[in-house]
């Protein structure tokens, strides 16, 4: 038997009990790179002497690269994942003020890492700024709800106005 055996060390066998042997490749998630997966005939199979045997060579496991998915659409994302022979995973939404809506922010697995063929890759797809909750402040001290709404990012312009139900100095 063959298997299990280097390339080398497989046609030395091969010759020493006088047949001739090709290679191929083949992947292999448990046999070793470089290292007999299988031989056709198999072992236990009666051959003549001057034949031929058929080895396939691992060449370790079929891994893929994950490309870079950061900052294009999420189509074309997924586009690139589907072409990198691994799999749209979970499409989550995330909030960016920077990044426009439907932008990839973040993938679950970084760029030119070696996968296994079908990984899911899960992206979280920018849906644009937060929107703002906005308090009612009708009735507040002016300064209170200025600070309130400057604190959350807004420019505040004072403006006076007469009402008959709003106290002097309150919105």
């Amino acid at each position: 038997a063959l298997d299990s055996l280097s390339k080398a060390e497989a046609a030395r066998v091969a010759s020493k009990v006088g047949l001739s042997i090709d290679f191929s490749e083949a992947y292999s998630e448990t046999i070793a790179k470089g290292m007999v997966i299988s031989t056709d005939p198999g072992p236990g199979t009666k051959i003549l002497r001057g034949g031929k045997i058929q080895a396939a060579l691992s060449r370790g496991p079929e891994r893929y690269p994950m490309p870079m998915v950061v900052g294009l659409s999420r189509s074309a994302a997924e586009a690139a994942i589907q072409q990198a022979k691994l799999a749209v995973g979970k499409v989550t939404d995330g909030f960016s003020d920077q990044v426009a809506a439907g932008i990839v922010l973040s993938a679950s697995e970084r760029p030119g890492a070696k996968l296994k063929k079908g990984r899911p890759i899960d992206l979280v797809v920018s849906s644009g700024p937060k929107p703002l909750v906005i308090t009612n402040y009708r009735g507040t001290p002016y300064d209170a709800a200025a600070a309130a709404l400057q604190g959350i990012g807004f420019r505040v312009v004072e403006r006076s106005a007469y009402s008959n139900k709003i106290a002097k100095d309150l919105v």
